[in-house]
């Protein structure tokens, strides 16, 4: 087996308290709305998307704590750079459209469904969505082509296991003068 380590890791959440509670606290745990199911959510490597996601789903009252993961290969479902995974995602997706007659088919519904009717062994899973980050641009790989390159891919990794994420802690914002957070 090979280890994996993923890092920088940001989670961003909703300003509610201390730099100290927060961080002894560790990462805060999503039951709702989850993307890729319940779990410890963080983006991968560019701390422009933390900066996004608060800006916009927080209402610029939020704080960012820089993490990093380790963790063996077979304990994540990749969504974003394993291609057998996403084969598997997608004939899964089809069985169920098929099985079930959906039109549409949330990610979230096929992993919940993977979860119930299968031995579903990842305590990772990581994708990534199309969202076009400010910062981030689509360049077409050539001019006659409409393919394109995102810059500023948003990339998302969800632990369901916590004891994979170490070195916890916050970066933003920081404290003035020593002062904590409220």
């Amino acid at each position: 087996m090979s280890a994996i380590r993923l890092e920088p890791l940001y989670q961003t959440i909703l300003n509610k308290g201390t730099y100290d509670l927060i961080e002894r606290m560790g990462p805060i745990y999503g039951r709702y709305n989850t993307w890729l199911g319940p779990g410890y959510y963080f983006w991968e490597g560019a701390i422009e998307l933390a900066h996004w996601w608060g800006l916009v789903h927080c209402k610029s009252n939020y704080i960012i704590c820089e993490a990093t993961a380790e963790f063996e290969q077979s304990e994540m479902f990749d969504l974003f750079g394993n291609t057998a995974d996403f084969k598997l995602f997608r004939d899964i997706t089809d069985a169920l459209k098929e099985k079930f007659a959906f039109k549409e088919i949330t990610v979230s519904a096929v992993l919940n469904e993977m979860r119930k009717r299968t031995s579903f062994p990842y305590k990772v899973i990581r994708a990534r969505s199309e969202h076009i980050i400010p910062g981030g641009k689509r360049l077409k790989f050539v001019e006659s082509d409409p393919n394109v390159l995102v810059t500023l891919p948003a990339v998302q990794v969800c632990f369901s296991d916590v004891r994979s994420v170490k070195n916890y802690h916050v970066i933003y914002p920081q404290p003035i003068n020593g002062q904590e957070l409220v």
